[in-house]
């Protein structure tokens, strides 16, 4: 058995069909003979009762059993292949078509007289046994024999039935060859994306992940093809974004490390003085490293297998309410409008306070770096019989719907200066995202450039895992 697919798909067609075919002649041939069986039956039974009837007449007309009129219908009827035999009223052997030449002829008046008749094949599936009479007086008994089905059909009786199985051969023989075609085809085009999908795939294997299936095939198989297509872009995706990745942390790193040096080789070449200011330089610069340091330390434990998630039901004004209070003062510093809920809801769901806490944290920071002065951010809850929703929007520029699917990136920017003056290093909205899917829910966003933007976070109201039953991860 090949082990390539095209072929063991055309092997098996191709049984499949010449099966079938066969299958098909095989009972077309019963049913036909079957049919053809009766009317053969028919046609003797009519010739039966035509020589019978001759037999009747010449009886009547040579008043009696005439060796010539007898021998003139056993000529025919040898000449049709039907062996006649004729007994007397009494079963005694008047005429046989086997032995007329030998056998004397018969007294019509002592009709007992010869030897007994043989037994006749009147019991045969093609025999045939007709009484005799005349003005009600039995003159005997008439037995045609067939012999076999050949024997009791006509020469164009046999030519027709040649004709029909030569038919019914070259019908299969065509039959199994148009299965052969179509199954050869078949066979190619059911593999042919397949083969496609399996070259994709090897190239990919190589690193090429810029190869794409094209489209067309069944429809299964076109999906599949998409499906590895998009399997590609999203590796060709992440390949991007962990060549990104290593080149945003080479700049977070190096920006501050280089404050840190050049400051450093100017003390220690006598350049400078370290003086309180250029100390309070430096030290800010180790902080901005120390920063960056406890936020990838945040981000790991946020996407890491070990998360623990300590569950409570909480009223999610409570932490909504912190986490707005603890920033008024930043938005007002900068001259931005924090609107909140006026009236609490009633609103609770189980959920890790902390962790919640700091993802209102983390969205509220990001409003409050791209929201300029004079602007809005308004913080939003609400619920649903299954879950809890939380919303930040800001009046800030927006983000173009090309960045939209990488924001919850780690170190992903939009500004590729990564200025300090525009953002900080990346990472509060990749530890939002983390701890969302952590809790089971998820976070949106929608923005236009220019009329701002808002994110949206959706939480179940409850949990698989209680307080005290372990980690939920």
């Amino acid at each position: 058995m090949p082990k390539r697919l095209w072929p063991r798909l055309a092997l098996s067609f191709v049984g499949v069909a010449a099966g079938s075919v066969l299958l098909f002649a095989v009972l077309a041939n019963l049913v036909l003979g079957n049919r053809f069986a009766g009317y053969v039956r028919e046609n003797l039974e009519l010739r039966s009762d035509q020589l019978a009837a001759a037999l009747v007449a010449a009886y009547e007309r040579d008043g009696g059993w005439n060796r010539v009129s007898l021998m003139q219908l056993m000529h025919v009827s040898t000449m049709e292949g039907l062996r006649l035999t004729l007994t007397g009223p009494e079963g005694n052997l008047i005429f046989s078509g086997d032995q007329f030449q030998h056998m004397p002829m018969m007294d019509p008046t002592h009709p007992g007289s010869g030897p007994a008749a043989p037994r006749s094949a009147a019991g045969a599936a093609f025999a045939v046994t007709r009484n005799l009479t005349l003005n009600g007086r039995p003159l005997g008994t008439l037995h045609v024999d067939a012999g076999d089905r050949a024997g009791a059909m006509s020469q164009r009786d046999l030519e027709f039935v040649r004709d029909l199985n030569r038919l019914l051969g070259l019908a299969a023989v065509g039959s199994v060859a148009l299965a052969i075609l179509a199954s050869l085809l078949l066979a190619r085009n059911l593999s042919a994306p397949l083969a496609a999908m399996t070259a994709v795939a090897r190239q990919m294997r190589r690193g090429n992940l810029a190869a794409r299936v094209p489209p067309g095939g069944a429809e299964e198989l076109e999906q599949l093809g998409q499906s590895l297509n998009h399997l590609a872009e999203s590796l060709q995706q992440q390949e991007r974004l962990r060549k990104n990745l290593t080149a945003d942390v080479a700049h977070e790193l190096r920006t501050p490390l280089a404050s840190v040096r050049s400051h450093l080789e100017a003390f220690v070449d006598g350049v400078w003085e370290p003086t309180q200011e250029r100390l309070r330089v430096c030290h800010d610069q180790a902080m901005r490293l120390v920063r960056l340091v406890g936020d990838l330390e945040r981000l790991s434990a946020a996407e890491g297998e070990a998360l623990r998630l300590d569950y409570e039901e909480v009223k999610l004004a409570e932490p909504v309410g912190n986490a707005v209070t603890s920033f008024e003062r930043l938005f007002r510093d900068k001259g931005i409008e924090l609107a909140s809920p006026v009236e609490p809801r009633d609103c609770t769901l189980s959920v890790d306070r902390d962790k919640l806490g700091q993802v209102l944290g983390n969205l509220l920071a990001n409003a409050l770096k791209y929201t300029p002065a004079g602007g809005r951010v308004e913080v939003g809850y609400g619920c649903d019989r299954d879950q809890a929703t939380v919303w930040v929007t800001d009046s800030g520029p927006g983000i173009p719907a090309e960045e939209l699917p990488f924001i919850f990136e780690r170190f992903y920017r939009g500004d590729k200066s990564r200025a300090r003056a525009t953002g900080g290093a990346g990472i509060g909205l990749a530890i939002v995202k983390a701890l969302v899917d952590a809790h089971g829910g998820r976070v949106e966003v929608q923005s236009q450039p220019g009329r701002g933007t808002r994110f949206t976070v959706r939480l179940p109201r409850r949990q698989r895992e209680r307080v005290g039953e372990g980690p939920s991860r």
